[in-house]
């Protein structure tokens, strides 16, 4: 089954599937981010959470699972909101705002895959029974349409979506993850990346899945062709290096506003993380001492837990 549709069973426990839903406003000033998620443990329900830039804190909105449903095409529609690639309904109150509106969302930027690779975790995507699994949908779609917050039109024809998702029992231990689709000075180019504990039956190790896209160009760094990992911090600036045989990325950034979500620990959502928005990343690819690319990425994301080395 095609990994952005939903993967699981509603007869199983311990198990979470989740969607990512990253928005960014046409003059690049908010960012808004939807997450549907669904949560079966001996209680089966749904959550949709509203991350906005616009505000610090995050709604979360709980679902039975009558509620829930996973129509043809779409991959959840809760509640009155509907999610899939090329269309997000929503049709939310919170306990703070009021967001409804119609999104289309075309042209979307695939991820390069194989059948060695066919997702972005490789050949670890042919395992089973993973803590996490991660999959992009897409990379950067184009969007049109408009919402009314709080009775406020927000125009949105012009704007970006990000989309990805995450299923399995529970979020690793140790994690950074961060994104962002917007450089100063190139056209078209993204950036993602996640280092991550894995933890498998036999074996843990630490885990990485990254992906600097220029234009048609997709430089993928990740554990499974042999790239590795570092991150420290230094003067409250966080920096990734990743090294793979003569190449070197190297991201650098501060974390700008921290927003409580709510995350997966053996399928109930009992945990919480936090996420920063409207960061901005500097990024630089190098072969050998030859800088092949730097931009700088702003309306970036991340969230970092437990992994932090000074």
């Amino acid at each position: 089954m095609d990994q952005k549709y939903f993967q699981g069973s509603l007869d199983k426990k311990h198990y979470f599937e989740g969607w990512y839903f990253k928005f960014v406003t046409p003059d690049e000033l908010r960012i808004l981010v939807w997450i549907p998620s669904i949560s079966l443990t001996d209680e089966k329900k749904g959550y949709l959470q509203v991350l906005d830039s616009k505000y610090l804190a995050t709604d979360t909105i709980e679902y039975p699972l009558s509620k829930i449903r996973f129509p043809n095409k779409a991959f959840i529609k809760i509640g009155e909101n509907w999610f899939s690639d090329d269309t997000v309904c929503i049709d939310v109150k919170t306990a703070r705002h009021r967001y409804c509106g119609v999104l289309k969302l075309y042209a979307p930027t695939l991820l390069h895959t194989s059948k060695y690779a066919p997702t972005i975790m490789g050949p670890f995507s042919y395992f089973k029974n993973m803590q996490c699994n991660h999959g992009i949908i897409s990379l950067k779609s184009s969007v049109s349409g408009s919402l009314l917050i709080d009775g406020k039109k927000l125009d949105m024809n012009g704007g970006t979506c990000y989309m990805e998702k995450d299923y399995g029992t529970s979020f690793p231990k140790q994690y950074l993850w961060l994104e962002s689709h917007h450089p100063k000075k190139h056209d078209d180019c993204t950036i993602f990346c996640s280092y991550a504990h894995i933890s498998l039956p036999i074996f843990s190790f630490y885990g990485l899945i990254c992906v600097l896209r220029i234009k048609d160009r997709q430089e993928i760094f990740a554990s499974w062709n042999g790239a590795k990992a570092h991150l420290k911090q230094e003067n409250n600036t966080n920096i990734i290096q990743l090294h793979k045989r003569t190449m070197k990325l190297t991201m650098k950034w501060k974390q700008h506003k921290h927003h409580q979500l709510n995350a997966p620990n053996k399928g109930k959502m009992s945990n919480t993380i936090k996420e920063s928005s409207m960061d901005t990343f500097q990024v630089t690819l190098k072969k050998e001492d030859k800088i092949l690319f730097t931009d700088t990425f702003t309306c970036g994301t991340s969230e970092i837990s437990n992994l932090l080395q000074s």
